[in-house]
């Protein structure tokens, strides 16, 4: 999609989207992976900073990770590992 520079500050909620931790543009056709909070991330960052919980799916922020006998969990997960 071709935006001119006036209008691409208007056009970013439209038409395309930032990785949350890289700033890469990423266009509606790309692939990408939607963060728990709801953070959008490149393909790339996906592998090198996040993963997924082994309990509950949904893909955190690696440093928002904990390891508990040889699983990753999220917070919630891992505060709630005895239910």
């Amino acid at each position: 999609i071709m935006v001119c520079d006036e209008c691409e500050a208007t056009a970013n909620n439209l038409f395309f989207n930032y990785c949350a931790c890289c700033d890469r543009r990423i266009y509606p056709h790309e692939y990408h992976f939607e963060m728990a909070n709801g953070d959008i991330v490149c393909p790339d960052c996906a592998l090198t900073q996040t993963r997924v919980c082994d309990r509950c799916g949904r893909r955190f922020y690696s440093s928002e990770m904990r390891r508990n006998n040889n699983i990753w969990l999220c917070q919630d997960c891992n505060i709630n590992k005895g239910e």
